[in-house]
């Protein structure tokens, strides 16, 4: 899976995955981990890191 894929994957995944019950986050971090390739404590750190904006002048 090429990195960006991963990455727009992520983004999809990491709202459901924080409104989520205890099961479900479960079943969401095994279909997370399988698809990417990542390590499950990894995968974790990166579904609850928060969306930080570059806001950089161009």
């Amino acid at each position: 899976m090429v990195l960006r894929s991963r990455r727009d994957y992520l983004e999809a995944i990491r709202s459901r995955y924080n409104r989520a019950s205890k099961e479900a986050k479960s079943r969401i971090l095994d279909e997370f981990c399988e698809t990417c390739g990542y390590n499950r404590k990894y995968a974790i750190r990166l579904l609850r890191k928060q969306v930080t904006v570059n806001s950089r002048p161009s």
